[in-house]
């Protein structure tokens, strides 16, 4: 009798869990809201070819237009070195000038100017210091700093720099 009630009891558990599986069963409220649709039969809505882009027209989609490439190229006086501001700060870069060659282009970058195609670029002296402010080069990114914000030697080191650069004057011809 033990095993006959205990088989009663499984089976009612079991029934009990399959039982609640089926009662899971989801009807949605509007069941012919979700009927088929034809392949093609374009009439009762979904999604469509406009006719300006449809393959029976002939009509092509416009490729996008390539992007725009500016390239800019600094015009470098001297090798990397650590600036001193008059507060103690200090930051690595180069001294460039003010001047500076903007090439752009469609599609691929262009190429990298010569030292020769860079010095046919550049009309005249390159510019050291303007307004009071000298161009630093720093993770490629120029900045402008305060030539009276830098430290003496700094500032020396400029005006020594713009004594190399500044062509020769002319000698009176006497």
């Amino acid at each position: 009798m033990n095993k006959g009630w205990l088989l009663v009891v499984s089976v009612l558990i079991t029934m009990g869990i399959c039982g609640s599986a089926f009662a899971q069963v989801v009807i949605p409220a509007t069941p012919k809201k979700f009927g088929k649709r034809t392949i093609g039969g374009g009439t009762s809505g979904g999604i469509g070819l406009l006719p300006g882009n449809s393959s029976s027209t002939g009509a092509k989609p416009t490729p996008p237009s390539p992007p725009t490439v500016r390239q800019v190229v600094y015009f470098v006086l001297g090798e990397p070195r650590q600036w001193t501001s008059g507060d103690g700060r200090t930051l690595v870069g180069k001294i460039i000038a003010f001047e500076e060659k903007v090439t752009e282009s469609s599609g691929t970058s262009p190429a990298v100017p010569t030292p020769e195609e860079m010095s046919k670029s550049l009309t005249g002296t390159p510019t050291v210091v303007r307004d009071g402010k000298i161009r630093i080069l720093v993770n490629n990114k120029p900045f402008e700093v305060a030539l009276t914000g830098l430290s003496a030697v700094d500032q020396d080191y400029v005006k020594v720099l713009q004594q190399r650069i500044k062509p020769p004057s002319a000698e009176p011809k006497g």
